[in-house]
């Protein structure tokens, strides 16, 4: 398997968790951060999760530790999102949510939202709040399915 299909069957293993605020227990709980944390660490990503917390930023605290690790491809179009891409979203002027492509306007991702991890096609009410998207090295040879 490449990194990528590891780090998504990695991804899909969590799904169905409920969402809780700095756990990461298979089946009881996982945030936004340390799902993107579970997911890396298959690939050898080392994500510094206690970097990113904040359950309501004061301040942006996810953008500026991923723009300081990845390659950040800007705001591009959703269709041309590839599997293995990281999206990061904006609510109310804070970066405050990440989610992994998994497929042409795919993610998944642990959802406050849905109070679980799921695996979902991009929904309007998230494209409002997509702020960027990260290269963050699973993407090579990817192409959108």
């Amino acid at each position: 398997m490449s990194k990528l299909e590891l780090v998504i069957a990695e991804g899909r293993s969590w799904i169905g968790t409920p969402w809780k605020h700095a756990a990461r227990i298979r089946d009881e709980g996982i945030d936004c951060v340390n799902f993107l944390a579970a997911m890396a660490e298959v690939a050898g990503i080392d994500i510094d999760v206690p970097r990113l917390y904040l359950r309501t930023p004061e301040r942006d605290t996810i953008y500026p530790y991923l723009k300081e690790k990845f390659n950040e491809l800007g705001r591009i179009d959703p269709t041309s999102w590839l599997p293995g891409q990281l999206i990061v979203f904006n609510y109310s002027g804070v970066s405050h949510h990440v989610a992994l492509v998994t497929g042409t306007m795919r993610i998944i991702h642990a959802s406050l939202y849905w109070k679980r991890v799921i695996e979902e096609q991009i929904q309007h009410r998230d494209l409002k709040r997509y702020q960027t998207i990260f290269d963050i090295g699973l993407t090579e040879n990817v192409s959108v399915d």
